[in-house]
């Protein structure tokens, strides 16, 4: 069982606060395959910020907090390891995110959150993001089972656990990225929301094999 403190969560200034959620995960999968690395959210964040895309001449994986590339991501997760896990885009399939977890891996999934009480009956947390409201991106850490018949999955959440149905969490990942203005997301924002749509990182253990499943027991 992996249980990384939230000691790992360095919190920004409230008047300036920005979303860390996808370096939380981060932090959190390296941290539990290789625990003298004590990554922390903000300490990956200023990495991120001058981490160059791919086949890109011009920006970085992050500028704020948010991390729209989940190639790069994956690629900037994975140089970090150290040799202990191992980091790869994946499209988000149910099957991809249970053998990940048989495996004894973490899928590291984006989704829409609203920051009202009507998304929180699928499940999803309230982000608690200062600066809005609206529906904006979130990366939570699939982290294992809940349920003893699989049918429910375990997230880990800024060091809390929750319950996702794997159904609906698709339908957050996979539906919910207009490319256009609907759903109050802003035709600028939409563009960059819209690459994380359908994509999952998957993390490894460097020696990964069948019925390492954590299940329940993470």
């Amino acid at each position: 069982m992996c249980t990384v403190p939230n000691t790992y969560r360095e919190e920004m200034d409230r008047q300036t606060s920005h979303p860390s959620c996808g370096f939380y995960a981060a932090s959190y999968v390296l941290n539990c395959f290789n625990p003298d690395a004590a990554w922390r959210n903000m300490e990956l964040l200023k990495l991120a910020v001058q981490y160059p895309l791919t086949n890109r001449a011009e920006g970085c994986l992050s500028e704020v907090g948010e991390v729209f590339h989940p190639h790069d991501f994956a690629r900037f997760i994975h140089a970090r390891a150290n040799g202990s896990c191992s980091a790869a885009c994946q499209l988000f399939h149910e099957q991809t995110i249970r053998d990940t977890i048989d495996q004894g891996g973490y899928a590291l999934v984006p989704f829409q959150v609203i920051n009202d009480k009507q998304n929180e009956k699928h499940g999803f947390p309230r982000t608690g993001v200062q600066w809005t409201d609206l529906p904006h991106a979130h990366w939570c850490v699939i982290a294992g089972y809940a349920t003893t018949d699989n049918s429910k999955l375990l997230a880990k959440h800024w060091g809390e656990n929750r319950l996702f149905d794997i159904d609906e969490l698709g339908n957050s990942n996979q539906g919910c990225y207009p490319l256009q203005q609907t759903n109050n997301i802003t035709a600028q924002r939409a563009s960059k929301v819209q690459l994380l749509q359908n994509q999952i990182i998957a993390i490894l253990p460097a020696q990964a094999s069948p019925g390492r499943r954590r299940g329940c027991a993470c």
